[in-house]
């Protein structure tokens, strides 16, 4: 964004991160250059395509990320790079009873899951790299 290079679109439900992004942006001199967008990236009517979408620390908290995959699918051009939390991990149970005492649900993946549900979804050509704690995986749409 600093190059003037891209364009962003920040997308999240929650208004709080919205005014922190938006504050973020006003920071860095980024005004024209990032647009923020306040609700659920499922209900968002696009006609615009974006070159690339990146989801961290995003799709941990919905039961399935089907949806939220093919949504991305649909309104990216060429890549997508998402996370996912770690099954087996060390902070694992940490992690899980600090968002069960916020009543907050989060999911945890293993590797195999997530190359199963990308298959199922038709989406062969994908790489997920192990970050510790956290999977990146990028999809390759060209």
């Amino acid at each position: 964004a600093k190059t003037n290079a891209v364009r962003i679109t920040g997308i999240d439900i929650a208004p709080n991160m919205i005014e922190l992004a938006e504050k973020q942006a006003r920071e860095n001199k980024l005004k024209g250059t990032c647009d923020f967008i306040c609700g659920d990236i499922l209900d968002m009517q696009s006609q615009k395509k974006y070159d690339a979408s990146i989801s961290i620390g995003v799709f941990e908290y919905f039961d399935a990320i089907d949806e939220i995959l093919l949504k991305l699918t649909e309104i990216t051009n060429e890549m997508i790079i998402f996370s996912l939390p770690v099954k087996y991990h060390w902070l694992t149970p940490q992690r899980f009873v600090r968002y069960k005492l916020r009543r907050c649900p989060l999911r945890f993946y293993t590797e195999q899951e997530i190359s199963a549900t990308l298959k199922r979804l038709n989406i062969e050509d994908f790489k997920i790299t192990s970050f510790g704690r956290d999977y990146i995986t990028t999809i390759n749409l060209k």
